[in-house]
């Protein structure tokens, strides 16, 4: 996998889209911009292409969540996830999240949905600062 900023604006920006859906269950288009954002995080697209998705993405989020694109007292639970924490992270938890980002790789090579609660969970970890562990049965649920 590899990093580029193009990588990591849609990364970024898929986590902070689905962690708004503890929020605000999911609709078609949520569903739709993910697994998009998903296909060009993985394929071999131009960075301008990764850009264009992020921003397509942020668009739908601050429609989900529009009070936070206003908010004077920004919790960042909705913001685009800092990458640079994935890969300055501890080993064992860079690791971990490193392993769901390979698994939702082999989810899209093997032409399996990204419609899936599972995805969405895996997705919503990636933003969380949380044990190896339990990120890791998070990578495996999306072996099923």
């Amino acid at each position: 996998m590899e990093r580029t900023e193009g990588f990591d604006q849609l990364l970024g920006a898929l986590v902070g889209m689905v962690r708004t859906s503890d929020r605000v269950s999911p609709d078609e288009e949520t569903y739709h911009l993910a697994e998009m954002g998903l296909e060009k995080l993985f394929s071999h697209v131009s960075e301008e292409e990764r850009e264009y998705a992020a921003e397509q993405i942020r668009r739908k989020k601050a429609e989900i969540m529009p009070d936070c694109a206003v908010c004077r007292n920004p919790c960042g639970r909705f913001s685009d996830y800092d990458c640079t924490e994935l890969w300055n992270g501890e080993e064992g938890v860079r690791f971990a999240k490193l392993a769901i980002l390979e698994q939702l790789k082999e989810m899209g090579e093997q032409g399996r949905s990204f419609r899936q609660d599972a995805v969405f969970r895996a997705l919503f970890a990636l933003g969380e600062d949380c044990e190896r562990d339990w990120l890791l049965s998070i990578a495996d649920q999306l072996k099923i």
